[in-house]
């Protein structure tokens, strides 16, 4: 047998049988979580060892049904199981914060859906307890998992200002600020750091912001729910001293060369100026494999991996999206 088929066959056998040490709850049972977050953990073949939902009637239908896991109720005797290592809660975005908190409090490693509370207050309060019981929390911020944004922040260099345009359509009984902005927010403060709004315009449904970053980058960003889901779109503009960084909704990032100058003055002007633009990533959606999935391409795969990698080996250096790190996000969406 050569090395290749060798390669082939461990690899084959790792995805078969992954070796566990420990067991796993998950709270929520909506339609992110059935439609995005469970597939992953399926594909991952992580233990769980119970499903919670705030719902007796869906907790039956649960235990009626094929899952491998028995369905409750009661979250409070999940949390007293020593069993478990790690604790998906994915529920109503209201719930997050006490779901965290008694979590935390029985000393249980967390994954939690976004938004993880509602105010910077709660925040705060989330990271003392977290320091306090020496558990950890991962917040599913997916963007910053996203390949095309690390790609982009190992590549982004002497970045001037930015554009970013978000624009979905309408979003009836939701806070559109915490449950929906929070994405892109979170973005440009991960990309480019701390930041204070300078101006700040809004109508009905939209909101243009202009934010000055303390590493003095500028962002101009547009966030509107006054669009279309069918055509929602998401777009960055990275504007640096030799190049123009273009990232298409995550599933395409370009590098475009800019034109040199010459004391200041355009060289393009006076010489043949042939552009050349750099694909950094692409999904490509001819070939059917995980890596060109959706799931993968926007980061869900990669944040789930992080944690559970995390939890079974008791080290969370890998976990870019702690609450922590959040404190820049909720300080601009206070103050939309």
């Amino acid at each position: 047998m050569n090395a290749i088929e060798i390669y082939k066959r461990r690899r084959k056998y790792a995805q078969m049988c992954p070796p566990y040490k420990k067991q796993y709850a998950f709270v929520g049972v909506g339609n992110h979580s059935l439609n995005n977050l469970y597939p992953v953990l399926d594909y991952f073949h992580v233990p769980l060892k119970y499903i919670v939902s705030s719902s007796r009637q869906t907790a039956d239908k649960l235990n009626a049904s094929a899952w491998n896991c028995p369905a409750t109720t009661d979250f409070d005797r999940v949390l007293d199981d020593p069993l478990i290592g790690g604790v998906f809660i994915s529920t109503h975005p209201g719930s997050h914060y006490h779901l965290i908190k008694k979590a935390l409090e029985r000393r249980k490693n967390v994954f939690v859906e976004k938004p993880p509370c509602q105010t910077l207050a709660e925040l705060q309060d989330l990271i003392s307890l977290q320091q306090a019981t020496k558990s950890h929390v991962l917040v599913g911020l997916q963007k910053r998992y996203a390949p095309a944004t690390v790609i982009l922040k190992r590549n982004l260099k002497d970045v001037r200002h930015y554009t970013l345009h978000y624009r979905t359509g309408a979003c009836p009984g939701q806070n559109p600020v915490f449950d929906l902005f929070i994405h892109p927010v979170d973005f440009i403060t991960y990309l480019f750091g701390k930041g204070k709004i300078r101006s700040l315009l809004c109508n009905s449904d939209t909101l243009f912001v202009h934010v000055q970053h303390d590493s003095h980058i500028i962002g101009s960003i547009e966030l509107s729910t006054g669009y279309s889901w069918q055509q929602a779109e998401e777009r960055l503009t990275a504007v640096g001293k030799d190049a123009v960084y273009q990232l298409n909704g995550f599933s395409e990032l370009l590098h475009i060369k800019k034109p040199k100058t010459l004391l200041s003055y355009p060289m393009d002007k006076v010489t043949r100026f042939i552009p050349e633009t750099k694909i950094l990533f692409n999904q490509n959606t001819f070939l059917p494999e995980f890596h060109h999935n959706n799931l993968y391409v926007h980061g869900f795969y990669s944040e789930l991996k992080t944690f559970i990698h995390a939890c079974e080996n008791d080290d969370f250096k890998a976990n870019v999206s702690g609450l922590a790190s959040l404190t820049a996000t909720y300080e601009l969406l206070q103050a939309l």
